[in-house]
């Protein structure tokens, strides 16, 4: 049986839960484990007590629930601000029985002030006193006794809201003082850049353990900071070694002069685990040195050390070039043109010079029915090649 899910142990920690799986969690220790831990939690969980509220938090309740209660309270006797626009004709009944009171209870007696039913701009007239008069008052009459006046209706009151209770002192200081603003910066203007041209700004990390090396190579001594650089590259990695190699390859080539050759092939000796790059590097920095005859010469000895690299084609054709052009070593370079094209393949993207350049040598050799097979494997390659001058030059020589 698999062991209990987290579901199934809080059910039996709960009194709850199948007898099998009771049953199993009494036998597996795993499942038993898991069902203690549950039960446990259950009883941290009964025993804590919910936290008190600070002062702050009851006087934000409390202020919450008056204006809760003023909201509430206003719309549920919301009539009372509106009674003038639901009970009209009690208004104007109540104001037709004031007037029809007035207009005929008969004259008021002297002394008394009478009032009549009027508008607020109506003036109303007084009795003047017994001792000083010398006529009856006369009561000024409403300018229309038949026409009720319609009752003023009172002015709209806003239900009374009470003032917000201010929070306690102790919360007002407990509360952190404002973060100061900061001060505005200018945005800083850049230059628009030119139409077409985009500036990329790589920055490389500097490796101080590179310094020497560096150093080295900007006092105009390549051979020393091959050396300083392949002594890092021996025990560094990562990014580190990249940027070694970088350096060993900038002096190699920048400075391509005997005494580097020589520090390189030194350090192809000294780090076995970089020999394979190293030679190549010999080679390439002969070929950049405008040295023949040592270029081919380091191009073959990787060639016969590292056949299976992928390089090895490339060293086959430049040796084959450089033995062809400037050391008229036809001989040599028909061999290295064949293993550029054993090394290349069919459709390699040297085969074809490297075809045709051994149809050369061995027409230059006297070998005239290989160079015209080449020739013709040449031609049947690229069907567009037939006109080429070297072409023709080469098929009228043959045909001599």
């Amino acid at each position: 049986m698999a062991h209990l899910s987290d579901h199934d142990a809080w059910a039996i920690a709960a009194g709850e839960g199948s007898p099998s799986l009771r049953e199993h969690a009494a036998v597996c220790a795993l499942c038993h484990a898991r069902v203690e831990e549950a039960s446990g939690v259950r009883r941290l969980a009964r025993a804590a007590r919910p936290p008190e509220p600070s002062a702050g938090t009851r006087a934000a309740a409390l202020d919450g629930f008056e204006r809760a209660m003023a909201v509430e309270t206003r719309r549920h006797h919301w009539w009372l601000d509106r009674w003038p626009m639901i009970f009209p004709s009690l208004g104007l009944a109540a104001a037709a029985g004031a007037a029809a009171a007035v207009l005929f209870a008969g004259p008021a007696p002297q002394g008394l002030e009478v009032a009549a039913l009027a508008p607020a701009a109506a003036p109303v007239a007084r009795a003047e006193p017994a001792a000083t008069a010398t006529r009856p008052a006369a009561v000024t009459e409403p300018e229309s006794p038949t026409a009720p006046q319609s009752p003023v209706a009172p002015a709209h009151r806003p239900p009374a809201v009470r003032p917000r209770r201010a929070a306690p002192a102790a919360v007002v200081a407990a509360l952190p003082a404002p973060l100061p603003l900061p001060e505005p910066v200018a945005a800083p203007v850049a230059a628009p850049p030119e139409p077409g041209r985009v500036e990329v700004e790589v920055v490389e990390p500097r490796y101080e353990r590179l310094e020497p090396a560096r150093v080295a190579l900007a006092e105009g001594n390549p051979a020393e900071a091959v050396s300083a650089a392949m002594s890092v590259l021996a025990v560094a990695g990562g990014g580190e070694a990249l940027a070694a190699w970088h350096l060993v390859r900038q002096a190699a080539l920048g400075s391509p002069t005997e005494d580097v050759a020589a520090a390189v092939d030194a350090a192809a000796r000294a780090h076995p685990d970089h020999r394979e790059a190293l030679l190549y590097l010999a080679c390439e920095s002969s070929v950049l040195g405008r040295r023949a005859t040592e270029a081919v010469g380091r191009c073959r000895s990787f060639v016969e050390e590292y056949p299976q690299a992928l390089r090895a084609r490339d060293a086959s054709y430049v040796a084959g070039t450089l033995a062809r052009e400037a050391m008229q070593d036809c001989a040599g370079a028909v061999e290295d043109y064949r293993k550029a094209l054993l090394f290349t393949g069919a459709l390699g993207s040297l085969n074809d010079d490297a075809l045709f350049w051994r149809a050369h040598c061995l027409a230059e050799l006297g070998r005239v029915d290989d160079a015209r097979t080449d020739l013709q494997q040449y031609v049947a390659r690229y069907p567009g090649r037939r006109t080429d001058a070297r072409v023709r030059d080469l098929q009228a020589r043959m045909r001599h």
